[in-house]
């Protein structure tokens, strides 16, 4: 019986000291990717990335017109508005925060290229933006200036990344793109190049933020920034000069590494986060934010019809006001009724669920000690290092990564259905694969300025108006695909992923942009 002691009491302490070396080649191997992710310039605690993130002096910082800018787009009764619902709530309110909502002669998409504004829309245009002068002048002042920092406070979890300054910059390059197709349709061509360079300058800044919803709204404004120069180039020819800024602008845009920079910020928010597990929780009841809300908006709704005379005689109209209350009232009691619903599916599908979520967010996990630490921070080095890949390099990297990744089936057979991450990086590669399109046609452009005449060939281009012939991102060895039409324009694009990738990814939209 005592050597049966003797052997358990062995067997114990065996498995103990292999736990305990288990647990410190974990540890080893923990240290070890943090200090990769070091190596690499990156931040991995809260403290870490608003020290990194570093914050310019006020009179050098594009934020602080941008939000003068924002404030001037929204109207003056509009902001009353709010404040007063402020007012009622005791403290400003995120739920409560109004949006700029641009009249539809500026927000409506340009016409189909070669088509002019219509009479109609460019006195519209013409009327919005003289009325905008002072917030087209703050627009420009932003995009002058060098460095960005938002007003995010990075060391505060849970940290408010929806900054006023994205939306802001979104709209103003909008704004700005809109002066640039009147100034077109006019044949003021310096002036529309003058207002894209701020433009692209604006969805420029937003490469400095380390958060992924800045780098969509970076991708999204670009976007915006390509279809109007797409537009304008096509409505009257832009001087050599204007040209070469924007070709040398779009190289920037192109040439831009900002993805990785926001999953390292990411990452360092999510590590900064909450310790217990990932979870659903929304309050409920009559002290939840959405009740709180309605309740809020029901007694604004009784002083209005109240004092309906005071109000009117104020200049503001009672019963759209009215209007607006009821459909917010809806809104707070339908968001209320879908966290109720949401919850019932939760307690009743709670794994599936937190799989689900882990699975759409690579990087986002549980925090279930340091093994799981161990396989979030891998997949947070691994796809920083994907992210800062080079243009010409990243799809190969992107393929080797989906092919190595154990993803869902849930994510086969189409690229908007992968993991949020690998899809944020796909979108913001595709964007710069289009603003290459963009500066190669503007160099053929140029080229047809000086020879009067398209070239026949990209070869044609290099070195006068480019180093080398670009290749085409998604195939890195064979170069863009360029042709003349027979009605004088030229067509710079794409040819997308390979047939297997297509199988793989699903189909994209074309790249490409056009001139002449």
């Amino acid at each position: 019986m005592q050597q049966l002691l003797v052997a358990v009491a062995a067997l114990l302490a065996g498995s103990g000291l292999v736990f305990a070396a288990y647990r410190v080649s974990l540890a080893r191997k923990l240290r070890r990717i943090c200090a990769d992710i070091k190596a690499q310039g990156f931040p991995l605690t809260l403290e870490e990335l608003d020290a990194w993130h570093e914050r310019p002096p006020e009179a050098e910082n594009a934020a602080v017109p941008l939000l003068e800018a924002r404030e001037m787009l929204i109207p003056e009764e509009e902001r009353a508005h709010w404040e007063s619902l402020d007012k009622s709530l005791g403290a400003p309110s995120e739920w409560l925060r109004p949006s700029i909502e641009l009249p539809d002669c500026v927000a409506a998409k340009l016409p189909p290229l070669g088509e002019a504004l219509s009479r109609t829309r460019r006195n519209q245009l013409a009327q919005y933006l003289y009325t905008q002068r002072a917030v087209l002048e703050l627009l420009c002042t932003a995009a002058a200036r060098p460095r960005f920092r938002s007003t995010v406070d990075f060391t505060q979890w849970p940290g408010s990344c929806s900054i006023d300054e994205l939306e802001a910059i979104h709209e103003g390059a909008v704004l700005l793109t809109r002066r640039a197709a009147l100034d077109a349709n006019g044949r003021r061509s310096e002036d529309a190049a003058e207002n894209l360079l701020a433009a692209l300058g604006l969805s420029g800044l937003l490469a400095q933020e380390p958060t992924l919803i800045a780098q969509i709204s970076r991708g999204t404004a670009l976007n915006d920034c390509l279809d109007a120069l797409e537009w304008c180039l096509n409505a009257h020819p832009f001087p050599e000069a204007c040209l070469a800024s924007l070709q040398k602008a779009l190289e920037e845009a192109e040439n831009t590494r900002a993805m990785g920079r926001a999953f390292a910020g990411e990452r360092c928010l999510i590590r900064g986060g909450p310790e217990e597990e990932y979870t659903f929780e929304f309050e409920l009841g009559p002290d939840s934010e959405s009740a709180k809300l309605s309740d809020m908006l029901k007694e604004h709704r009784a002083t209005l019809i109240e004092d309906r005379d005071i109000f009117e005689s104020g200049g503001i109209n009672v019963d759209e006001e009215l209007v607006t209350l009821e459909k917010q009232i809806i809104e707070a009691e339908e968001r209320e009724r879908s966290y109720e619903e949401y919850l019932t599916e939760y307690e009743s599908n709670k794994e599936e669920l937190i799989e689900d979520i882990v699975g759409n967010a690579l990087t986002l996990s549980p925090k279930q000690g340091v093994r799981e630490e161990l396989r979030w921070l891998t997949l947070t080095r691994d796809i920083i290092e994907l992210a800062e890949r080079p243009l010409d390099d990243l799809i190969e990297a992107f393929r080797r990564f989906t092919e190595t990744r154990m993803l869902p089936s849930r994510h086969a057979g189409s690229v908007s259905e992968l993991p949020f991450d690998l899809n944020c990086v796909f979108v913001d590669f595709c964007t710069r694969t289009r603003a290459r399109a963009a500066r190669v046609a503007i160099a053929a452009e140029r080229f047809k300025q000086k020879h009067g005449e398209y070239p026949e060939s990209l070869e044609c281009l290099c070195p006068e108006y480019l180093d080398a012939v670009p290749a085409d991102p998604f195939r890195a060895a064979e170069p863009l695909s360029y042709a003349r039409t027979s009605q004088g324009h030229i067509r710079v694009w794409s040819r997308g992923p390979s047939t297997d990738d297509e199988q793989k990814w699903g189909q994209i939209p074309e790249i490409q942009f056009r001139v002449g």
